[in-house]
């Protein structure tokens, strides 16, 4: 087979077919309830980024206390 064991090629294969048929599960997107401009995935969003910004605040706080970047 090359590249790809049996499990490997049976797991290319039939993912797209059972990720189709997962389609209407996925709820639709509502308006929030605090600002109804913006949607609820949008807040989702804004709050993922925040939180991958600001855990780099330890690390950067660390670094500039010992003024150096090596453990």
């Amino acid at each position: 087979m090359g590249r790809f064991n049996g499990g490997t090629l049976a797991v290319l294969v039939l993912s797209p077919l059972i990720l189709y048929g997962c389609r209407d599960l996925v709820p639709y997107d509502r308006p929030s309830l605090l600002v109804p401009k913006i949607q609820r995935s949008e807040i989702a969003g804004f709050v993922a980024g925040f939180g991958t910004t600001l855990a780099a605040l330890p690390d950067l706080i660390g670094m500039l206390k010992s003024g150096s970047s090596a453990e």
